[in-house]
């Protein structure tokens, strides 16, 4: 298997940006980090996504979601 080439500093942008917008996925976290002057593909976002939720750095979007609603009677 290939070693990863991901840089640290693209890690942890990839990072910042999913603690500030939690409900976001790899395409529009790569929109933004190819604005800050990145040059990533939304795949590459995809698999460092992937591993920083193996490591538990950040939370995947199923735990985030609230669960089922409970009907209410008014």
């Amino acid at each position: 298997m290939r070693p990863k080439t991901w840089s640290r500093a693209l890690i942890r942008a990839v990072e910042r940006l999913r603690d500030d917008f939690p409900m976001w996925g790899k395409a529009k976290l790569g929109t933004l980090l190819r604005e800050e002057g990145f040059e990533v593909y939304n795949s590459t976002v995809g698999r460092i996504l992937q591993s920083l939720m193996q490591r538990g750095r950040v939370q995947t979007v199923a735990r985030l979601r609230k669960s089922p609603a409970v009907r209410r009677s008014c």
